[in-house]
């Protein structure tokens, strides 16, 4: 189980790191900007960007924090398609 104040340290991280939450219940949710994300000591609030309208919402979801699993980085990077594919040898 994650702490809310556990989740607050990637929030505040310096640089900001994108990240994803995932739940119990088998759901994920970016946070590419930690202006998109709230914590309170009993949930966690993430928006949803509007595709249309960069910095802004489209929606707001809100999870238990009891319910939040695990977070980890999301890989801004590029990736080349050779770098895809794994070596055999």
């Amino acid at each position: 189980m994650m702490t809310p104040a556990a989740i607050r340290k990637h929030l505040v991280r310096q640089p900001f790191r994108p990240f994803r939450i995932h739940t119990s219940g088998a759901e994920s949710f970016d946070v590419r900007h930690p202006d998109m994300c709230i914590v309170t000591p009993n949930l966690i609030y993430v928006g949803i960007p509007d595709p249309d309208q960069v910095g802004q919402a489209l929606e707001v979801v809100d999870y238990a924090i009891l319910h939040i699993t695990s977070i980890e980085p999301i890989d801004e990077r590029p990736t080349k398609p050779s770098e895809r594919r794994r070596r055999k040898g």
